[in-house]
């Protein structure tokens, strides 16, 4: 995303948003601004102002928030502001199972984020043989007939 303080343009998340989605009546101006205002006050805690913000603004309104806030810093630190977000919502590697191998890794999957669960899958299958490939594509396809 390029930041348009620096003159770039910007392919924006709220593009895939309607206007209407976007747009809010006066009442809806002002509980938003009584929202950031409460975030605000809870600095530097990032993780206490958000559930403030996810009830009181629509997802839409967040990812406006979000994505402008963003678009407002530097480079350098929109990629620090990021990656800290990033590392806030992940599961982080998976803990040695103190359970069944296979309970544990449903367990750190429930709280991986998308790009952690491909970045392992990824890695595990270029480790299986192709035996073992064939035998997990065939265990998914009828795993997935079942549902």
């Amino acid at each position: 995303m390029e930041n348009p303080a620096q003159g770039g343009a910007s392919e924006c998340l709220t593009g895939k948003y309607d206007a209407d989605e976007l747009t809010a009546n006066s009442a809806d101006i002002q509980a938003a601004a009584r929202a950031i205002e409460t975030g605000l006050a809870l600095l530097p805690d990032p993780m206490r102002a958000a559930p403030i913000l996810s009830r009181r603004l629509t997802i839409p309104q967040n990812t406006w928030l979000a994505e402008t806030g963003l678009l407002a810093l530097p480079r350098s630190e929109t990629e620090l502001v990021t990656s800290d977000a990033l590392s806030c919502v992940q599961a982080g590697e998976p803990i040695p199972p103190f359970i069944s191998v296979r309970d544990a890794a449903v367990s750190w999957a429930t709280f991986a984020s998308p790009a952690e669960s491909r970045a392992y899958l990824a890695a595990i299958w270029n480790r299986l043989s192709e035996k073992e490939r064939q035998g997990f594509v065939r265990a998914a396809k009828k795993k997935s007939r079942q549902s």
